[in-house]
């Protein structure tokens, strides 16, 4: 679609959230638009972590440094013995390690290339420190209590996700980038749906049009389209409107007691929509095999080398399909 979408006068384009589609572009070609998005957010408990005097350097910590960083301040922050306290809760290690492998899906999967790199070190390493932290109850697949966890990662489908969730969970939530065994621990985008032109299709022009027609402003404010808008000025009309509700004090949580947000808080919202910029094209059975072959590892039956050689031979397969 590169060409006609350069061509098209019609969309506004520099209203548009460029980082979105230029995310989902493919060999620098747009392909398909996706009619809104949302993101998977990290947050962490702001005031624990302050507390702690714990120094995180986000943008470069790797998973094992997220575990000796959670254990310091849990020990700090747990010297009252009150509290059982956990940097991540309610999933079992092969359920986080799916996650992990979705956040850094193109570091072990060339989709292009038809290759695999699960039998690579980076990929061993990620395995045995998953399960160091939940032997060490670092993590847990308990569920825990609001106050017993440190981080959370959630997605954030629309502006008041921004708020209801992160600041029912912490006081003073700070979002922060994943823990990564890649290049970055950025935000991953979630298209809600996406819209693709076949090439040999007679009615080109019109398809396209109607693709305008749902970037145009009216069709981007609709109540019922899901995720965030395509539009930086949708986007931030809704944001707006929710820090006036917020000053005013009737913005309350789930909970019921009124959202504390400051206007420093809004900023940061805005400028996360308007540069999330990772995204892969996910194969649901790859991450079916990782989840199903972890498990003999974290139960004890096989080492992470035996794992991840059958997890790289499986991919393999399906890949080459």
């Amino acid at each position: 679609m590169n060409d006609i979408f350069e061509q098209d006068k019609t969309v506004n384009k520099s209203d548009l959230e460029m980082n979105v589609l230029d995310a989902m572009k493919v060999n620098d070609g747009l392909y398909f638009i996706p009619t809104g998005f949302a993101f998977r957010a990290f947050i962490g408990d702001g005031n624990m972590i302050k507390n702690s005097n714990v120094k995180i350097d986000d943008k470069k910590w790797s998973w094992k440094e997220f575990g000796e960083l959670s254990k310091e301040i849990i020990q700090q922050a747990g010297k009252d013995g009150k509290n059982k306290l956990y940097a991540l809760t309610e999933y079992p290690p092969e359920m986080t390690l799916q996650e992990m492998a979705i956040d850094n899906y193109n570091l072990f999967v060339d989709s292009e290339a038809k290759q695999a790199k699960f039998d690579s070190p980076d990929f061993v390493e990620l395995l045995e420190q998953v399960k160091k932290m939940y032997k060490e109850q670092v993590m847990t697949s308990e569920p825990a209590e609001i106050g017993n966890q440190l981080f959370n990662s959630i997605v954030i489908w629309s502006p008041t996700d921004f708020i209801d969730g992160p600041y029912s969970y912490f006081e003073n939530p700070v979002y922060l980038q994943k823990p990564h065994a890649g290049q970055t621990g950025g935000m991953r985008i979630i298209p809600s749906s996406s819209l693709a032109i076949q090439a040999n299709t007679p009615v080109k022009e019109e398809a396209y049009k109607f693709m305008t027609f749902l970037l145009s402003e009216e069709a981007q404010s609709l109540q019922d389209r899901e995720g965030f808008s395509l539009l930086q000025s949708v986007n931030d009309k809704k944001l707006n409107d929710i820090q006036e509700k917020v000053k005013s004090g009737a913005y309350k949580l789930p909970t019921g007691k009124a959202a504390k947000v400051s206007d420093e808080e809004f900023t940061k919202f805005k400028e996360i929509i308007h540069t999330v910029d990772q995204y892969a094209e996910l194969d649901t059975k790859v991450l079916s095999i990782i989840g199903e072959e972890s498990s003999s590892f974290f139960s004890g039956q096989k080492s992470a080398e035996d794992v991840a050689k059958l997890i790289q031979n499986r991919v393999a397969t399906v890949l080459n399909e």
